[in-house]
């Protein structure tokens, strides 16, 4: 952002046009304004990743263990009919 301030500037000093410097600052607040929103979408750019890492975590843990919860889902739909035919016999 300095660099871009000092090209301004420069750029300024170089015209010698009148309403020269109410047109500077008018860009220094235009650049100020971007330079809050930069700051403002890092913060939250910062707050979405956090969030986003621990929602990858959820998902790897759950991938973890989805195998297992397969199996056993398999094995209680296999055993779910014999359970049922030897209760009401």
């Amino acid at each position: 952002m300095k660099s871009k301030k000092k090209l301004w500037n420069w750029n300024f000093k170089k015209d010698k046009i009148r309403g020269a410097k109410t047109l500077q600052e008018e860009y220094e607040k235009k650049i100020d304004l971007y330079a809050q929103k930069i700051k403002k979408y890092d913060g939250e750019k910062a707050e979405i990743s956090k969030e986003a890492k621990r929602l990858e975590g959820l998902r790897d843990d759950a991938q973890k263990h989805s195998g297992v919860f397969g199996l056993a889902v398999i094995f209680f739909a296999d055993s779910y009919p014999t359970f049922i035919n030897c209760r009401f016999k």
